[in-house]
């Protein structure tokens, strides 16, 4: 006997309430994007609305909670997260009512220019005291740097701690009430969450541009003690052949110039390779973890998932897309 094709299913529960079955034969297409760092996680929701109620008596209110699961009946659906209703968008003929929302932690306040001064404090302690602002709780793995002082000047906190964290070889992401933190080279060393085969695959594009592989990088920074040029030089992680980044940074330390060291070299030698996946959908999937790809050529091995999109349509049924970036070796 053919084995029955797996069905795609949701569970959409707004303010509390499951709606699920109410909102079902109206629903044209449900979303979720997740991304690896730095950005906010969303959700659309496609309603028909012929009767024209959810312009009327079912017009939804900005800032209501909305929860969201998918995947396929019968198995463990994937939680997407909690979302706050960002944005209403309505559309005629045919009437079609966009309901949008972002990470429920992604509030205005998280999203307003700020100017502030971190004074004798750690990188953790930094992400913290953002956090604590916003009600949030930082977790993760984040290297002990102390950082004496740093400005955040005119800059919205979601994108001062993404610039920050990038310096210092981290990424995070907003995860409900958590900025979970990660050491970029501990994402890239996890075991693939899935092999992919090119069977697999309904539709690929990589590209592979052009590169140089460093062996080491030279580090060179003003102590701010003495006003003297110092130096600082690290080896790539991996046995490698090539030349010398050379980088001028602003550091208060040597550890601080070793780290940012690590990390500009270790993105300069990450592969330039990049590209785009379609599939059926694959709830496993998500942003920050990784996979291997096989029947591919030159193309094979690992890639990290830097985006994941997960679409349901009445019309289509369940589909994944992924954008994918190469793994430094």
């Amino acid at each position: 006997m053919a084995e029955r094709p797996l069905k795609p299913v949701w569970v959409l529960v707004y303010e509390g309430v499951d709606i699920s079955a109410d909102i079902a034969p109206f629903v044209v297409r449900v979303t979720y994007t997740d991304h690896a760092h730095g950005e906010s996680d969303e959700i659309s929701v496609e309603i028909e609305d012929r009767d024209h109620r959810w312009i009327n008596g079912w017009y939804p209110t900005k800032g209501d909670r909305i929860t969201l699961y998918l995947g396929y009946d019968g198995q463990p659906l994937m939680p997407c997260g909690d979302f706050e209703l960002d944005d209403v968008e309505w559309t005629a003929p045919p009437d079609i009512v966009r309901l949008k929302g972002l990470a429920s932690a992604i509030t205005p306040a998280l999203r307003t220019e700020n100017t502030f001064a971190y004074e004798g404090q750690t990188l953790r302690q930094v992400a913290e005291t953002v956090a604590g602002r916003h009600g949030l709780r930082v977790t993760g793995e984040i290297d002990d740097i102390r950082i004496e002082r740093i400005t955040q000047l005119k800059a919205r906190d979601l994108a001062f701690l993404k610039t920050l964290a990038e310096e210092y070889g981290h990424v995070f992401s907003v995860r409900g009430d958590q900025l979970v933190f990660h050491r970029v080279a501990d994402l890239e060393a996890a075991p693939p969450a899935i092999s992919l085969d090119r069977g697999d695959i309904s539709r690929i594009s990589i590209r592979d541009k052009t590169r140089q592989v460093f062996a080491k990088a030279e580090v060179r920074y003003h102590n701010p003690v003495n006003r003297e040029m110092l130096a600082h030089e690290v080896a790539a992680a991996a046995p490698v052949t090539g030349d010398t980044l050379k980088l001028t940074v602003r550091a208060e330390n040597p550890a601080q110039a070793e780290a940012k060291a690590k990390a500009a070299l270790a993105k300069a030698n990450r592969t330039e390779a990049e590209g785009t996946i379609d599939m059926i959908g694959e709830p496993r999937l998500v942003g920050g973890a990784n996979l291997t790809l096989t029947g591919c050529g030159r193309f094979d091995g690992t890639w990290a998932i830097a985006r994941s999109t997960h679409t349901i349509e009445r019309s289509k049924g369940y589909t994944t897309s992924i954008a994918i970036r190469g793994i430094a070796p």
